[in-house]
């Protein structure tokens, strides 16, 4: 198909005027059955197809429409080129051939025509066209064996040419085979399925399943290794009975985001999302080690998570928060000044921040104050910095995953086709991460360390190892005020932190919020000999290399 777009259409120009003139124009069609029996054969005869871009429709059944204009198939126009269209192949190709046709008193009669194409007029140029290689409903059913036991495209290609002699292409036997291994999926196959491989939880109202959630034994195992941060957040387009698709889900030891929950619900109110969290702590068992959840700036789901889960904090993701903010104003230099508010990590840039927005716009000021200054510990980053987040304050793992998931399911879709699909899409993604964790795993790297910390790094996942190396460099503009006992006060840019060797703690707001060795911590490590890379990883277990499960 690409070779056909590639191919320009300024030089060819196909005149298919004698043929319309001997099979429809010279013609009167009394009904309009007539007439479309006609097209047919011309279309069929000429390798063309044309379709309807105006009419209008009459309420009798012998005539059906008043007038019709058709024009080619390749007539629609190209979008313009540019640097932020998307660039690929197209079976449009501006071409100009069309007619039109009106009911007159003696019958159905051709207006006005062009029958010029500037395309070629042939069998293997129609395959561009997906029209002509839709497949009938009794191809497919009669075609559905070939399509799905045959690993080979081509053999499937070939059969469905030698039986329905139409040509189609590797993404169609693609399509069809998505189509036709999840089609059979009813409500009963689908709910024990999902009963068999992990639990499942459905709300009726009136005989009808307005909520359902689903864990597999994977997941629950997954959440209770990595339970410290939650993110939640709902996704649309998923299935046809416009459910909305809420996942939950946790941060592995490399960083990634790995969904431990699935649920759908009619609606998003708060009561929706309280059942959810209800069901997730009744499946999880103890979610107690659960510290933070992360989430978009939806009240229905803050308010949600303060009643099942008080003991929780609640982060709002950084981008939902600076994209709310910046949609009140125009002004520039008033949007660096709104990202700053939430990005400032003291208290002391932060009121100064919200004085200069005050002065510069006063409604923007009052804005803030009336619906954010009352909950900015849950959105401004000078609030939290005590708040474990694992180094991340937005909640783009789980937006990651909405994307990939949406990818798989389709808006088509029934809603147990669309669990069906979840749940596979669920067991291929935690079959890949099983596989790059092993060659992580035996991959060997060199680091420009000290001696002192090669044991350490070896022993943590990329993600943290690059956060500490981070750290590392960072290590410079730290020094040791004075030691006491297992305390080390030391002095950074400034500002005082201390690190307790007994527990291997500090007090800096990094290692609060990301569990992984601070500069501080690393210095501690440096000075003291008798200190081991797993006692400085005690309360840090969680970024450990061999922590790593196939799940």
């Amino acid at each position: 198909m690409s070779s056909h777009s590639a191919s320009s259409s300024s030089d060819i120009s196909v005149d298919l005027t004698d043929a319309f003139r001997s099979m429809i124009l010279n013609k009167r069609f009394v009904l309009w059955d007539d007439f479309e029996s006609a097209l047919k054969e011309f279309q069929k005869t000429t390798y063309t197809r044309y379709i309807h871009t105006e009419s209008r429709l009459l309420k009798d059944v012998r005539f059906r429409y008043l007038f019709v204009s058709f024009n080619c198939t390749f007539g629609h126009k190209r979008k313009s080129e540019g640097l932020k269209v998307r660039q690929k192949s197209s079976k449009f190709r501006n071409c100009q051939s069309k007619f039109r046709v009106r009911l007159e008193e003696q019958g159905y009669v051709i207006k006005s025509y062009k029958m010029i194409h500037n395309h070629p007029c042939s069998s293997s140029w129609m395959v561009c066209d997906p029209w002509t290689r839709r497949l009938l409903s009794e191809e497919k059913e009669n075609l559905k064996p070939v399509i799905l036991h045959c690993e080979s495209a081509d053999e499937v290609i070939e059969s469905i040419k030698e039986r329905t002699g139409k040509q189609v292409t590797a993404a169609d036997v693609k399509a069809m085979k998505a189509t036709l291994s999840t089609g059979c999926c009813t409500r009963k196959q689908v709910m024990d399925m999902l009963r068999q491989k992990g639990e499942v939880r459905e709300h009726l109202e009136n005989g009808y399943a307005t909520r359902i959630c689903f864990s597999s034994y994977n997941q629950i195992q997954l959440y209770r290794k990595y339970p410290e941060v939650v993110c939640i957040d709902s996704t649309y387009n998923t299935n046809n009975k416009k459910y909305s698709l809420f996942q939950i889900v946790v941060t592995d030891n490399f960083g990634r985001g790995r969904t431990v929950m699935f649920a759908w619900t009619r609606r998003e109110k708060r009561s929706d999302v309280i059942w959810i969290l209800d069901q997730f702590k009744e499946v999880m068992g103890d979610t107690m080690l659960t510290e933070t959840f992360v989430m978009d700036c939806a009240r229905c789901e803050s308010a949600a998570v303060r009643i099942t889960h008080g003991h929780a904090s609640i982060i709002l993701c950084a981008f939902h928060v600076i994209r709310a903010f910046r949609k009140k104003t125009n002004d520039k230099i008033l949007k660096t000044y709104l990202t700053r508010l939430v990005t400032a990590e003291t208290v002391g840039r932060f009121n100064q921040y919200y004085r200069i927005i005050n002065r510069r716009d006063r409604s923007i000021g009052q804005y803030l104050s009336r619906y954010w200054m009352a909950r900015k510990t849950m959105w401004a980053r000078a609030f939290y910095g005590d708040v474990l987040t694992l180094g991340n304050s937005t909640n783009n793992r789980v937006e990651s995953l909405n994307r990939q998931v949406k990818r798989y399911v389709r808006k088509s879709d029934s809603l147990y086709k669309c669990m069906y699909k979840a749940l596979k899409w669920s067991e291929m993604m935690s079959t890949r991460r099983s596989v790059e964790d092993q060659l992580i795993a035996g991959r060997y790297y060199k680091y420009n360390a000290p001696q002192r910390l090669i044991p350490l790094l070896n022993i943590l996942t990329p993600f943290a190892r690059s956060k500490v190396l981070y750290e590392l460099k960072q290590m410079r503009f730290v020094y040791v005020e004075y030691e006491s006992g297992d305390w080390l006060f030391m002095v950074d840019r400034g500002q005082h932190y201390e690190v307790d060797i007994s527990i291997c703690q500090c007090n800096c707001s990094m290692f609060m919020m990301c569990r992984y060795p601070c500069r501080h911590m690393l210095l501690a490590y440096v000075k003291r000999r008798n200190l081991t890379a797993h006692q400085l990883l005690r309360y840090c277990s969680r970024w450990k290399l061999h922590n790593t499960q196939n799940f």
